[in-house]
């Protein structure tokens, strides 16, 4: 929300958060952000949010992380799907994000030799 993101420091410690989280030895899981809001004192807001998506995409490849993509998702088009704040999703949209995820995992699931 800054006026001049910092996005390699964003980079940083994304990073650092995914290097933290997969020495736990879990698959990690993530998702990118969906595109149906925005900020007006932030004209340039999408390609912000398309910024640190593709950050979040490059991080999980690295990293071998589940990726629930939002961004072009039809959820985004969907009338109520923001909560009061206006920027996250309200229940419905959260929901078919946890759809997706779990689509996604039985995907890895399914590929998987241990059940």
């Amino acid at each position: 929300m800054r006026r001049e993101p910092d996005f390699a420091e964003i980079g940083r410690r994304l990073r650092r958060m995914y290097e933290l989280a997969s020495e736990s030895g879990a698959l990690l899981t993530t998702f990118t952000l969906g595109r149906a809001y925005v900020v007006p004192v932030f004209p340039d807001w999408s390609a912000r949010v398309a910024r640190c998506n593709d950050l979040t995409r490059g991080l999980a490849a690295e990293y071998g992380a589940v990726v629930v993509d939002m961004w072009d998702h039809p959820v985004n088009f969907r009338d109520g799907l923001l909560s009061e704040d206006r920027i996250h999703f309200a229940a419905s949209g959260q929901a078919v994000m946890a759809t997706e995820m779990v689509k996604s995992l039985s995907h890895v699931l399914a590929g998987s030799t241990h059940v």
